[in-house]
Protein backbone atom coordinates (compact mmCIF):
# COMPACT_ATOMS: atom_id res chain seq x y z
CA UNK A 1 0.00 0.00 0.00
CA UNK A 2 1.51 3.32 -1.03
CA UNK A 3 0.97 6.61 0.67
CA UNK A 4 0.08 9.92 -0.88
CA UNK A 5 2.74 12.54 -0.71
CA UNK A 6 1.93 15.96 0.69
CA UNK A 7 0.31 18.10 -2.04
CA UNK A 8 2.08 21.31 -1.15
CA UNK A 9 5.53 19.71 -1.38
CA UNK A 10 5.22 17.57 -4.48
CA UNK A 11 2.03 18.84 -6.12
CA UNK A 12 -0.06 15.94 -4.84
CA UNK A 13 0.21 16.65 -1.13
CA UNK A 14 -2.84 15.59 0.86
CA UNK A 15 -3.79 16.57 4.41
CA UNK A 16 -6.74 15.04 6.25
CA UNK A 17 -8.25 15.67 9.63
CA UNK A 18 -9.86 12.91 11.65
CA UNK A 19 -13.38 13.56 12.89
CA UNK A 20 -13.25 11.90 16.32
CA UNK A 21 -12.48 13.61 19.60
CA UNK A 22 -9.42 11.83 21.02
CA UNK A 23 -6.07 13.58 20.81
CA UNK A 24 -4.54 11.13 18.34
CA UNK A 25 -7.59 11.02 16.16
CA UNK A 26 -7.66 14.83 16.02
CA UNK A 27 -4.07 15.01 14.76
CA UNK A 28 -3.43 15.99 11.17
CA UNK A 29 -2.09 12.92 9.43
CA UNK A 30 -1.24 11.59 6.01
CA UNK A 31 -4.12 9.45 4.81
CA UNK A 32 -3.43 6.09 3.15
CA UNK A 33 -4.37 5.88 -0.53
CA UNK A 34 -6.59 2.88 0.13
CA UNK A 35 -9.26 2.32 2.73
CA UNK A 36 -8.19 0.97 6.11
CA UNK A 37 -6.90 -2.55 5.62
CA UNK A 38 -7.46 -3.73 9.15
CA UNK A 39 -9.15 -3.16 12.46
CA UNK A 40 -6.02 -2.14 14.34
CA UNK A 41 -5.09 1.54 13.97
CA UNK A 42 -1.46 2.48 14.51
CA UNK A 43 -0.63 6.19 14.86
CA UNK A 44 3.03 7.00 14.18
CA UNK A 45 4.74 10.31 14.83
CA UNK A 46 6.98 10.57 11.80
CA UNK A 47 9.68 12.91 10.49
CA UNK A 48 10.90 13.44 6.94
CA UNK A 49 14.44 13.69 8.31
CA UNK A 50 14.25 10.27 10.05
CA UNK A 51 15.78 7.36 8.09
CA UNK A 52 14.11 4.80 10.37
CA UNK A 53 10.74 6.44 9.62
CA UNK A 54 11.35 6.01 5.89
CA UNK A 55 12.19 2.32 6.39
CA UNK A 56 9.04 1.91 8.48
CA UNK A 57 7.00 3.46 5.67
CA UNK A 58 8.39 0.86 3.24
CA UNK A 59 7.72 -1.97 5.71
CA UNK A 60 4.17 -0.82 6.49
CA UNK A 61 3.29 -0.79 2.78
CA UNK A 62 3.46 -4.59 2.89
CA UNK A 63 1.66 -5.15 6.20
CA UNK A 64 -1.99 -6.22 6.28
CA UNK A 65 -4.32 -5.85 9.25
CA UNK A 66 -3.11 -2.41 10.34
CA UNK A 67 -4.57 0.98 9.42
CA UNK A 68 -1.38 3.08 9.63
CA UNK A 69 -1.71 6.83 10.20
CA UNK A 70 1.45 8.91 9.86
CA UNK A 71 1.47 12.06 12.00
CA UNK A 72 4.19 14.35 10.63
CA UNK A 73 6.21 16.27 13.22
CA UNK A 74 9.59 16.81 11.56
CA UNK A 75 9.15 20.02 9.63
CA UNK A 76 12.80 20.77 9.07
CA UNK A 77 12.95 23.81 6.83
CA UNK A 78 11.12 26.96 5.81
CA UNK A 79 9.61 25.20 2.79
CA UNK A 80 7.51 23.04 5.07
CA UNK A 81 6.32 26.00 7.12
CA UNK A 82 5.36 27.88 3.97
CA UNK A 83 3.46 24.82 2.76
CA UNK A 84 1.54 24.52 6.02
CA UNK A 85 0.61 28.21 5.95
CA UNK A 86 -0.42 27.98 2.28
CA UNK A 87 -3.12 25.40 2.97
CA UNK A 88 -4.36 27.19 6.08
CA UNK A 89 -3.55 24.45 8.58
CA UNK A 90 -1.23 24.66 11.54
CA UNK A 91 -0.46 20.97 11.32
CA UNK A 92 3.14 21.47 12.36
CA UNK A 93 2.19 23.39 15.49
CA UNK A 94 -0.76 21.18 16.41
CA UNK A 95 1.12 17.94 15.86
CA UNK A 96 4.18 19.20 17.74
CA UNK A 97 1.98 20.26 20.67
CA UNK A 98 0.41 16.81 20.71
CA UNK A 99 3.88 15.21 20.58
CA UNK A 100 4.91 17.27 23.62
CA UNK A 101 1.74 16.29 25.50
CA UNK A 102 2.49 12.62 24.83
CA UNK A 103 6.14 13.15 25.85
CA UNK A 104 7.54 12.00 22.52
CA UNK A 105 11.32 12.36 22.48
CA UNK A 106 12.09 10.90 19.04
CA UNK A 107 10.70 9.48 15.84
CA UNK A 108 9.27 7.12 14.98
CA UNK A 109 7.03 6.77 18.01
CA UNK A 110 3.83 4.81 17.51
CA UNK A 111 0.65 4.35 19.51
CA UNK A 112 -2.19 1.87 19.45
CA UNK A 113 -5.35 3.23 21.03
CA UNK A 114 -7.69 0.87 22.84
CA UNK A 115 -10.51 2.93 24.33
CA UNK A 116 -8.87 5.39 26.71
CA UNK A 117 -5.63 3.40 26.88
CA UNK A 118 -2.63 4.23 24.69
CA UNK A 119 0.07 1.65 24.04
CA UNK A 120 3.38 3.22 23.04
CA UNK A 121 5.93 1.64 20.69
CA UNK A 122 9.20 3.57 20.58
CA UNK A 123 11.61 3.44 17.68
CA UNK A 124 11.85 1.24 14.65
CA UNK A 125 11.10 -2.46 14.52
CA UNK A 126 11.74 -5.13 11.88
CA UNK A 127 8.97 -5.74 9.34
CA UNK A 128 8.14 -9.05 11.06
CA UNK A 129 7.18 -7.14 14.24
CA UNK A 130 4.56 -5.09 12.36
CA UNK A 131 3.26 -8.17 10.54
CA UNK A 132 2.69 -9.99 13.86
CA UNK A 133 1.35 -6.96 15.75
CA UNK A 134 -2.41 -7.43 15.05
CA UNK A 135 -2.32 -11.01 16.35
CA UNK A 136 -0.18 -10.10 19.37
CA UNK A 137 -2.46 -7.19 20.25
CA UNK A 138 -5.55 -9.40 19.95
CA UNK A 139 -3.96 -12.01 22.23
CA UNK A 140 -3.03 -9.32 24.74
CA UNK A 141 -6.59 -7.98 24.76
CA UNK A 142 -8.18 -11.41 25.19
CA UNK A 143 -5.75 -12.21 28.02
CA UNK A 144 -6.73 -9.01 29.86
CA UNK A 145 -10.43 -9.88 29.87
Amino acid sequence: MGFRVLLVLVASLFWAELSHSSALEDATYLEPEEDANGELTLYTFWSVTCPICHQMKKDMAEVEGIDWRMIPVGFSDEGWQWAVEAVGLDAAGDNLRLARELEIRGTPTSFIQDGDTLYRIRGGRPASFWEELPDRFEQMQSGAQ
